[in-house]
């Protein structure tokens, strides 16, 4: 009897949970991390939502 693995199932995790950007992508990423936080996304994020 063939032996069980669980590679499949971390594939389809990985599949769904990870994100792959070309290198160009990533680089933009980075730099974005190293702006300042613009002050209306710090406002929206200060925000009680409306459903709580």
């Amino acid at each position: 009897m063939g032996e069980i693995t669980m590679e499949p199932a971390y594939r389809g995790i990985e599949e769904e949970t990870v994100t792959r950007l070309p290198s160009k992508a990533f680089d933009e990423f980075l730099k974005a991390l190293d702006r300042p936080v613009p002050q209306t996304t710090r406002d929206l994020i200060g925000m009680e939502p409306d459903w709580l």
